[in-house]
């Protein structure tokens, strides 16, 4: 008797050393929290990342270091989690220890009312997502972003003053809706086929049809966007009038 309990003994501890192990290696900001706000552990990855030692991180509400405009949507998810919900890709900001803020995506979920959750930092990819969104709108020339059924998505200002729409108008219609009657099928048939991936690319001149029934003749370049199964998801088009 005694022996078997020695060897569930080792066991446990063999396993917890296991755990604790792939805890801290991992690349990913894992922590185990409490209901009322606070971090019981955190993995390595929360030190490196923020810059503070475990222990500061360990002594004081995790709501101190969220960026105040993301307090009440980060109270809102904590509420989601107590009603034993999950949190998934959740974003916000936490500060570092220089005081600048990095932005973390989250999952999360709670156990005998213990949270378990696991956060990435996002803050380049957000920074790159922004210098896009920047150079995207102030963009002099027209561009749009048009899903694989050719419904606009996003559209910046100089499209918008080509064709006298706005944004709103726009994103309610097809590229369709905007082509004259005689390039229909030439634009049909260049849209297929890089959403079939058959090109790469592709530049054509077309006529539109502005809101005020002007016909106008434009340059558009098309190029495709691709999701993680490298498949076309989106399509990315200059247009030049």
């Amino acid at each position: 008797m005694l022996e078997e309990l020695k060897l569930l003994t080792e066991e446990m501890i063999a396993q917890q050393q296991q755990f604790n192990a792939m805890f801290d290696i991992c690349a990913d900001m894992l922590c185990i929290a409490s209901l009322d706000g606070y971090f019981i552990k955190v993995n390595q990855a929360w030190t490196s990342t923020l810059g503070y030692t475990e222990l500061e991180l360990l002594s004081k509400p995790f709501i101190t270091m969220v960026h105040p405009d993301d307090i009440q949507a980060t109270e809102k998810e904590m509420a989601k989690l107590k009603k034993g919900l999950s949190v998934e890709k959740f974003c916000n900001r936490y500060k570092d220890i220089k005081g600048k803020y990095k932005w973390l995506e989250w999952k999360a979920r709670i156990y005998n009312q213990i949270i378990y959750a696991s956060a990435r930092d996002i803050t380049e990819r957000k920074e790159q997502i922004q210098k896009y969104n920047i150079a995207f709108q102030k963009c002099p020339i027209g561009m749009a972003i048009i899903n694989t059924d050719g419904r606009f998505t996003d559209i910046n200002q100089s499209f918008c003053d080509i064709m006298k729409y706005s944004k709103t108008e726009l994103k309610k219609m097809s590229v369709l809706e905007i082509t004259h009657p005689d390039d229909l099928e030439l634009s049909r048939s260049y849209q297929n086929k890089i959403i079939n991936q058959e090109i790469e690319a592709y530049k054509i001149s077309k006529r539109y049809i502005t809101k005020d029934k002007e016909n106008i003749c434009v340059d558009v370049s098309v190029y495709p966007i691709l999701d993680s199964n490298n498949q076309v998801s989106y399509l990315l088009s200059h247009i030049i009038f």
